[in-house]
């Protein structure tokens, strides 16, 4: 048996975008995955959820248009045409395919091909990494087929509009072969990779599924929190006793430990270890159980103790080369604030108080927390964490169990945010539903020097649908340029933009980002001369790294 084309895999998501009936939807999609070598059947799973190399690929929407550019060799307006008439950022890449009279080389491109070339790409790191991706997704590119072409795109872009989730994979494979759905929510849960749980659902049935338990080294899906603007809100929100904690700015890193062995696995359930040695070191000397999945963050720390912003770990992070010379430049500790399983025993269920107490028989340093009495005690500790350089607080329900890749109600965060006034200086077409709206905004600061005026972010978040349309309307009013997917426009709007703090950056000249930049108004009161400086700038991330006091250790 051949291994099978992406090709076939590109046809079956165009009937699943077609399709509205759900139960059609499952036996089209299961019938296609009983076809499969049962190696192939976890890398479609993740295709066809676009998620290459299991999760939405980090490569920047620059680097995939300078290589569809160098493919078609279309001008600006014909990139402006085929997204302004495409359905998705996806279409508008078949589009664009089939305007340069693209077509495949006659070599065929394979669902494991395509997954491994994902994976591959997503372990490159370091110094001239987005040249070597873009390096790798022409080799990708090259032999693709329009179809192809648009869900390879889809698949970096993390887009899917065929009405496929998660959630409708285990209702297919529980309505096809007559599985229960609560065992294939738990295997998923347990897993942590839902091409794994088709794939023994597919071969092994209700058995294989009841046989997935928690095992170490395989990591789960972290449990993560909603947005809440404030303190006051989390107690109108939670009615039951809760914890609060101090949210780090860091990486969050689930620990497996089996005797003297730990490894270290990232967010996206990479495995890190190797990238941070230190941590792994202070492990063993922190009475643990013999075996033990453990939940935390990892920060970088100042020679003193004090934590410093996630850029300066982003140094870190992936890398395996000089590795002394890192930890001495960029010093980093691990806080706890969850365990998973002990000494062969699963606690993903027990209550939140109950996994803490085991945390507290350890000599682990231990997020700073405190149980609030009432809204001011809980205020107070808001105030505390922020003047101690952390992000805020994770606000956690004393009695909730561990729910593996769960957004619910037990976790809420509470972040701080800072406000800036900047203006606009271009904008992206958007795509999808956006596709005729200019909805990504280019935002400058001005150098109260020279005038000039230097890009800190971009966001395409804070609008309706109302004011994208109006948005648009005004900045094609102020064009002055356009290069493919941008408008260029005269810097006359002004907005309030709230972020949660600053970066350093290589990428635009003026050396600072904004974090989580949104936009809150546009303020038509004000002018362009009246917008916030870089220098502005400058201070707030000065005052950012301002030295605080070492957070308390446990």
């Amino acid at each position: 048996m051949t291994d099978t084309p992406f090709l076939k895999l590109a046809h079956l998501c165009e009937r699943l975008a077609q399709t509205r009936k759900r139960k059609e939807l499952s036996e089209t999609l299961v019938n296609f995955l009983k076809e499969l070598k049962i190696e192939e059947i976890p890398p479609a799973v993740n295709l066809i959820l676009a998620k290459a190399a299991g999760e939405p690929l980090e490569i920047k929407m620059a680097t995939l248009l300078e290589v569809v550019q160098e493919m078609v060799r279309a001008d600006a307006e014909t990139f402006r045409a085929a997204f302004a008439s495409a359905s998705d950022f996806g279409d508008a890449i078949k589009i664009l395919w089939e305007k340069g009279g693209l077509v495949s080389s006659g070599e065929k491109l394979t669902i494991k091909e395509v997954f491994a070339a994902f994976q591959e790409m997503a372990e490159i790191s370091g110094p001239g990494a987005r040249e070597k991706k873009k390096a790798k997704l022409l080799q990708l590119f090259r032999p693709a087929t329009p179809l192809e072409a648009k869900y390879l795109a889809k698949n970096i872009v993390g887009e899917r509009r065929h009405g496929v989730d998660e959630g409708m994979i285990l209702e297919a494979l529980a309505r096809v072969f007559g599985l229960d759905i609560g065992l294939l929510r738990r295997a998923y849960l347990l897993a942590a990779d839902i091409g794994e749980v088709a794939k023994i659902a597919l071969t092994e049935g209700a058995p294989g599924l009841r046989n997935l338990r928690m095992q170490l080294f395989r990591p789960l899906k972290p449990m993560l929190a909603q947005m809440a603007p404030d303190v006051d809100r989390v107690f109108d929100l939670l009615k039951v006793p809760f914890a609060l904690e101090f949210k780090l700015d860091g990486a969050r890193i689930q620990v497996h430990k089996q005797g003297p062995v730990c490894r270290l696995f990232s967010r996206s359930l990479t495995d890190v270890t190797a990238s941070l040695p230190d941590i792994v070191e202070d492990l063993r000397s922190g009475a643990l159980p013999e075996e033990a999945i453990l939940d935390g963050e990892v920060i970088a720390i100042t020679r003193e103790g004090r934590p410093l912003p996630f850029q300066t770990l982003g140094r870190r992070l992936g890398r395996v080369h000089r590795i002394e010379q890192l930890i001495k430049a960029v010093p980093a500790k691990l806080f706890v604030f969850d365990i998973l399983y002990a000494d062969g025993k699963p606690l993903i269920d027990l209550p939140y108080r109950e996994r803490w107490q085991v945390l507290e028989n350890t000599r682990l340093s231990l997020v700073p927390r405190i149980i609030p009495q009432n809204r001011q005690e809980g205020k107070a500790f808001f105030d505390k964490a922020i003047a101690e350089g952390f992000e805020g607080l994770v606000a956690k329900v004393l009695s909730s169990p561990y729910m593996p890749g769960a957004r619910g109600k037990a976790w809420f965060k509470i972040k701080k945010v800072i406000s800036l006034d900047l203006v606009i200086i271009a904008a992206d077409w958007g795509y999808g539903r956006r596709r005729n709206w200019l909805s990504n905004y280019h935002l400058a600061a001005r150098d109260e020097r020279t005038g000039e005026l230097f890009q800190v972010g971009k966001t395409y978040k804070g609008f309706t649908d109302q004011e994208f349309a109006e948005m648009t309307r005004k900045l094609l009013d102020l064009k002055i340029g356009e290069r493919p997917g941008t408008v260029l426009v005269e810097p006359r709007l002004v907005v309030e933009v709230l972020f949660s703090d600053i970066q350093k950056s290589p990428r635009y000249r003026g050396g600072y980002a904004l974090r989580f930049a949104r936009i809150a108004q546009l303020r038509e009161d004000k002018n362009p001369s009246e917008i916030d400086s870089l220098q502005t700038i400058a201070r707030l991330y000065r005052e950012q790294q301002r030295p605080a006091q070492p957070p308390p250790l446990s």
